[in-house]
């Protein structure tokens, strides 16, 4: 599959080209974004499986807490 290899070379380059024109803060703005609808996401499959707010919010929190 050298064909997607290189791909995902050029999607990695072309990312990396897009972050450095950003400025710091610009770069913990789209930080923040992500980790938000990372979290967004992540609630809402817990809600699908059938876990309470408070219960998805303390795993959440202990992922958070794991090295790795």
């Amino acid at each position: 599959m050298k064909g997607l290899s290189r791909l995902r070379e050029e999607k990695r380059r072309l990312s990396r080209a897009r972050d450095a024109a950003l400025s710091p803060r610009q770069r913990l703005e789209a930080g923040a974004a992500q980790a938000l609808a990372a979290r967004r996401l992540f609630m809402a499959g817990m809600a699908a499986r059938g876990f309470s707010r408070e219960e998805a919010l303390r795993v959440w929190r202990a992922s958070a807490d794991r090295p790795g």
